[in-house]
């Protein structure tokens, strides 16, 4: 009995001696996760951190873990991830063989932020990724770049640490923050998980469901009320040659997402490296199926949006209104955006043109999400539109020479297409203009006017464009009140725009025209001149040829040449700033005469006028003479009419084109010839019957 008693006695001190071994084991064990593993874990935390506020394990393999948070920094990036509160399956010794290794994770409460180094080295050729302080995610207890870069404070590693976790499963993710992009929502997703820092990524068995949230990029808020369901892979990520949106070549996925879009350039990919193409601001509901592969958009991705105050940019010219955008993939990548009302604009200030029915359609040979277009073309077509008041056109003319738009309205229709991954352009414009007032030098103008603008080819980084092959015509022109139906028209040969020079402007054209009366009034602005010297230098029915530039404060004809066997006319011009000096000569018949203007100065020549004509123009060092249409060669040894036979005629075809026209007074003077008359006939006739009688008398 004793010895019975006695046994029992011993199993029981041993077993309780086991229990409180196995308390006191068990007591250590948690005692060591939440002090002495951490010591082991971070003596370089400049390089690895990882922290929690309480850790417990029943038999040191299945963990809970409450506050937890890791944060890595490497050669190339920087990590930073915190969880409330998780349930793992890990094995404690892999965290001595630096990997952490678990199995099992559930997890709540997620927040995780990725960033890469701004001192990171990248491969030969490829551009830093460009790094932004207060854009990009902040990490606590981290700079960027850093302050103490881990690779100067410790050796390398034997080996990186590896971080495994299978079979995870998260609740509640409230913000994911890559980058430029941040996610702050609602969140739920599950998959397995390698990380080897600065060495390789691996997403598995992803699925992440978006149950509500919105997307900020570079903290502006683009999506609201953000919903997104993704089944997908993302493996064999290198850090260095998949950084930033590289990593979306090893992308594998079915992405079905929806939102409320605030801003639609940060979520078109489309247009995103076609910098003088763009889709600009826009708020509306958008719903996309994306069907990707190694990062390339499959045939059945799609995205539809429906907008409003949308923004589709070509160039420095915005169209805003409300519309749709749709993105279809078949062979081609196409996107198609519809304004079904729009206003263009410059700027600020009031539009320039509103209509209906404004498209860009672009296409390319191939979408991916981590590459620009290859083969980008874009075209915008302008419908038939109104210009509402051709006065906020001004504003493109030069400065300070006097010529302004006043008024007016206009219709205008187009098409441009941007090519070479958005750079070279091509198109043309029509300007219809029913009613347009100007104003040059104080002397008003009005008339109506029909413009086809060509653009054969431009580079828009460059801003120079050949402008060959348009055409201005204008009728029903009055200048100064006067003339009411003078027409001409203007037919570009040779034409180049360089909105960055001086001179933005060069022209060599046809011209033709009615007659010549504004050229003298265009020459001497509003200075008076004799009524007799303004229908002296008249001609009709004129062809020719001028050379015109335009600069932000100087216009210049350079030679305005009209030519015919029986007329001529020459002109040459600069208004500089406020100051004008022209050079004016014509002909018809075998009379000329030639009008020069300098600042204030200004005078008539009627004796050889066109050597006085070629003379000034040798003095002012004008450009070599033009070759018109029918091979003439204007030169200073051209054939001169006899000026002094002009002048001899002068007085008698003067007194032809300046008959007195009242009628009463043409009346009187009729009355008074007549009178003359009849007294010159009744002498006449007293005269020879006088002669008469003494010739009878002295017969006798």
């Amino acid at each position: 009995m004793r010895r019975a008693r006695s046994a029992l006695l011993t199993l029981v001190r041993l077993a309780v001696t086991s229990v409180a071994l196995a308390v006191a084991l068990l007591l250590g064990l948690n005692l060591f996760l939440n002090t002495g593993l951490l010591w082991l874990i971070n003596r370089q935390p400049e390089r690895l951190q990882m922290t929690w506020e309480h850790a417990w394990t029943w038999d040191a393999r299945n963990l809970v873990v409450d506050g937890f948070t890791l944060r890595v920094q490497g050669p190339l990036d920087q990590w930073w991830l915190t969880v409330d509160h998780a349930d793992l399956t890990v094995g404690l010794r892999a965290l001595l063989e630096r990997r952490f290794q678990a199995d099992d994770v559930h997890a709540g409460g997620v927040v995780m932020r990725y960033r890469g180094r701004a001192d990171a080295p990248t491969l030969p050729g490829k551009p830093p990724t460009p790094y932004v302080d207060g854009r990009t995610a902040p990490i606590p207890g981290l700079e960027n770049p850093p302050l103490s870069r881990p690779e100067d404070l410790y050796p390398p590693p034997v080996a990186p640490w590896l971080v495994a976790l299978d079979g995870v499963e998260v609740d509640d993710i409230r913000e994911m923050w890559l980058g430029d992009y941040r996610f702050v929502g609602t969140a739920e997703a599950s998959g397995e998980l390698i990380v080897m820092p600065g060495a390789s990524l691996d997403l598995s068995d992803i699925s992440v469901e978006v149950l509500e949230g919105e997307i900020d990029v570079e903290g502006i808020p683009v999506i609201s009320d953000f919903t997104l369901e993704l089944l997908g892979a993302l493996e064999g990520m290198d850090p260095v040659t998949d950084a930033g949106t590289g990593i979306l070549r090893r992308l594998d996925a079915t992405l079905r997402l929806g939102g409320q879009v605030d801003d639609l350039r940060y979520v078109d990919i489309f247009l995103r490296d076609a910098p003088w193409v763009g889709i600009e601001g826009g708020t509306g509901r958008l719903d996309a199926l994306l069907d990707v592969q190694n990062g390339l958009l499959g045939p059945d991705s799609y995205a539809r949006a429906v907008v409003t105050d949308l923004s589709a940019r070509v160039g420095t010219y915005a169209a805003i209104g409300d519309g749709r955008i749709d993105i279809t993939l078949d062979r081609l990548a196409r996107l198609a955006v519809v304004l079904d009302t729009f206003s263009v604009h410059q700027g600020a200030g009031p539009p320039l043109v509103r209509g209906r029915g404004f498209r860009l359609d672009a296409t390319t040979r191939a979408l991916r999400l981590d590459e620009p277009p290859s083969g980008f073309t874009a075209v915008a077509t302008l419908p038939r539109s109104e210009v509402p008041n051709l006065r906020s056109f001004d504003r493109y003319l030069p400065a300070d020479i006097g010529l302004r738009i006043t008024g007016g309205h206009a219709l205008v229709a187009g098409q441009a297409r941007v090519e070479e991954d958005g750079n070279q352009v091509s198109g043309m414009l029509t300007i219809e203009v029913p009613e347009a007032r100007l104003a040059y030098a104080g002397i008003p103008i009005a008339g109506r006017a029909h413009v086809t603008g060509r653009v054969v080819s431009g580079l828009l980084d460059e801003g120079r464009y050949d402008v060959r092959g348009s055409s201005f015509a204008v009728d029903h022109v009055s200048i100064g009140g006067k003339n009411p139906n003078w027409s001409a028209r203007l037919d570009v040969r040779r034409g180049r725009v360089a909105t960055e020079d001086d001179t933005f402007l060069t022209t060599r054209s046809d011209f033709s025209c009615s007659d010549s009366s504004p050229f003298l009034r265009i020459a001497v602005g509003d200075r008076k001149v004799a009524p007799w010297i303004d229908e002296l230098v008249l001609l009709r029915n004129l062809k020719g040829e001028v050379r015109a530039s335009f600069g932000e404060s100087r216009l210049a004809i350079d030679h305005l040449q009209i030519h015919t066997p029986k007329a001529e006319l020459h002109l040459h011009m600069t208004q500089n700033g406020t100051r004008t000096d022209a050079l004016l000569f014509a002909r018809l018949g075998i009379f000329g005469a030639a009008t020069r203007l300098a600042g204030d100065d200004y005078n008539v020549q009627l004796v050889n006028a066109k050597r006085w004509f070629y003379a000034r123009l040798a003095e002012d060092g004008t450009p070599e003479p033009m070759t018109a249409q029918n091979g003439e060669v204007t030169s200073a040894n051209d054939l001169v009419a006899d000026d002094r036979k002009g002048l001899r005629l002068i007085g008698k075809e003067l007194r032809k084109l300046y008959a007195k026209k009242d009628p009463a007074e043409k009346a009187a003077n009729q009355a008074k010839r007549e009178a003359a008359a009849a007294e010159r006939a009744a002498s006449l006739a007293a005269a020879q019957k006088e002669r008469a009688a003494r010739k009878e008398a002295a017969q006798k």
